[in-house]
């Protein structure tokens, strides 16, 4: 079985301003896009690791990439406008002979690669699988007066994280549906489903979270000082 992991750090950090963009701002001893690459080239079964980075990035990602020993295969693509069109350049650039495809957002730095063997076990049955956590707050469906129209039952509610991994066939044509004109979808897994394929949901911690806005950062680094959250040994990069 052959895997690749992407990584999409092509955003343009809108609800996170600041100097450099969200993947490149400090988290600890690194910065936040090289937590998740370091966590998953110490993945046995991923080959291969497809980091897409805004264009305006590429020379600070090669020289971030010179500093750290990943013994990996680790390709660096341009991405595009939109997070879908950066993944499918990802997608494009993975190895012909391989098998899987980990999709995962560089804003997570936090997942438990522990997981990344059962989202494989459930690609492997399924063709699809997601990271996901159940639902705790009361939702209502609103319209666009903000009017409750109804509250939904939170037992049949999760949310949604990456990583996510599918069978590299599923995942292409699924993206290969999307520009043909197909209606936007908010994840690789939305697009997945309207293929009709089955995604197998293994639970995952509250934990991993994605570092959206400044807020986020600041309890992310809460986290990795009061060792929550366990902080690598990772060689420094400045």
């Amino acid at each position: 079985m052959k895997t690749t992991a992407i990584i999409v750090a092509a955003g343009r950090s809108k609800r996170l301003p600041a100097r450099r963009r969200k993947p490149y701002l400090m988290l600890g001893k690194m910065p936040i896009v090289i937590h998740s690459l370091y966590k998953l080239s110490t993945v046995r079964f991923i080959r291969d690791i497809n980091l897409v980075v805004n264009k305006k990035d590429l020379e600070l990602a090669q020289r971030l990439i010179r500093k750290i020993k990943i013994k990996k295969n680790i390709k660096i693509i341009q991405g595009k406008d939109t997070r879908a069109t950066s993944v499918y350049e990802g997608l494009k650039e993975v190895s012909k002979d391989s098998d899987y495809v980990i999709v995962h957002d560089a804003g997570r730095p936090f997942f438990k690669k522990e997981l990344l063997k059962d989202l494989i076990e459930a690609a492997k049955k399924y063709g699809a699988s997601i990271l996901a956590t159940p639902v705790k707050s009361t939702i209502k469906k609103v319209n666009k007066d903000y009017i409750v129209e109804k509250t939904l039952d939170r037992d049949q509610l999760w949310e949604v994280q990456t990583p996510q991994v599918f069978r590299k066939d599923i995942l292409l044509k699924a993206y290969k549906e999307l520009t043909r004109g197909k209606k936007k979808a908010t994840d690789d897994a939305s697009l997945v489903e309207r293929l009709g394929v089955r995604v197998k949901v293994v639970p995952s911690c509250d934990k991993n979270i994605k570092i959206t806005t400044p807020v986020d950062l600041s309890l992310a680094r809460i986290l990795l000082k009061e060792k929550i959250i366990y902080d690598p040994a990772l060689p420094k990069t400045s």
